[in-house]
């Protein structure tokens, strides 16, 4: 486990972490140990990146991205209530060769960005100590790792900090191999409580662009400038984001980064980091520096 370890005790990552009470990444500045704010990856995103040119049928895209309608209110609530009283009657469902995890029958949270936050705390909790997973997201999603790539989750909500991107984020899960625990795995965790007639239209769904993110006037790389925009797109700037860390910033070399999206009714979805992000590393770097810039 040289890598993870290397990773896991490198400055970058010992030096900065989540302050649940301002709900912000700080970091430990010397001389003086004095604590620093930092940008988070998510907001810096969503800057960088926002959508100037809209494509056609982007109303439809943007509705499913989350524009809820007057009686989305009373159904989220609804949910709510029955959510924490399935959370209450859930059941044990034993995993072979590892702790129990308590699932009850149906995801939780009101809504999708709620149901996130709970997968991810029940990743973390679960692989830093052992506790019972709520949500059977999060069951179907280590069991995949486990029994269907073979891999050892290790650690889970790493803070890395990157000097080049000037951005602070949580690596969702550190995974090494399970026969020889020598492999480095980056995973992004994401979860989707949509429901769809089959894979491949869920996929669809997931790949469509809500439209153009121009890249700015200091950007001077074509593709970056007319970047279509999806939630696949999103996530895999997340990944990449963080795969820049590790190995362009810490020298640390990693085997696989992948994106792991687990579905209600059609398990669980691998997206490996695309493979033009990393040939256009200068122009999404500077988009990023840009963003600082204007902030700073």
């Amino acid at each position: 486990m040289g890598a993870v370890k290397r990773l896991l005790k490198h400055p970058l990552c010992k030096t900065v972490a989540f302050h649940r009470a301002t709900k912000c990444f700080v970091r430990t500045v010397s001389p003086g140990n004095t604590r620093k704010r930092c940008r988070g990856l998510l907001d810096t995103l969503g800057k960088a990146f926002r959508v100037t040119e809209h494509t056609a049928g982007d109303c439809a895209r943007c509705k499913w991205l989350g524009r809820r309608s007057p009686t989305d209110s009373v159904r989220a609530a609804a949910f709510a209530r029955a959510s924490k009283r399935r959370q209450r009657q859930g059941h044990v469902v034993p995993v072979a060769g590892h702790t129990a995890m308590t699932t009850p029958a149906v995801c939780l949270g009101a809504t999708g960005l709620e149901h996130g936050h709970i997968v991810d705390t029940d990743i973390c909790r679960h692989v830093q100590s052992g506790r019972p997973v709520r949500d059977p997201c999060s069951r179907r999603l280590l069991e995949y790792v486990r029994t269907v790539l073979g891999w050892l989750p290790v650690a889970a909500q790493v803070p890395v900090y990157s000097p080049a991107l000037g951005v602070a984020t949580a690596i969702d899960l550190v995974c090494t191999d399970a026969a020889t625990r020598t492999k480095l795995y980056v995973v992004e965790v994401k979860s989707t409580r949509q429901r769809a007639a089959s894979r491949a239209m869920l996929d669809a769904c997931y790949r469509t662009s809500a439209g153009v993110a121009g890249g700015g006037k200091r950007t001077t790389d074509p593709w970056v400038r007319q970047l279509a925009m999806s939630q696949y797109m999103q996530h895999q700037l997340q990944l990449w984001a963080m795969a820049h860390v590790v190995q362009q910033e810490m020298g640390i070399a990693i085997d696989q980064a992948v994106v792991l999206r687990t579905t209600r009714n059609h398990g669980v979805h691998v997206y490996p980091l695309d493979a033009q992000l990393p040939l256009h590393a200068d122009g999404l770097v500077a988009r990023f520096t840009a963003i600082g810039r204007k902030r700073g």
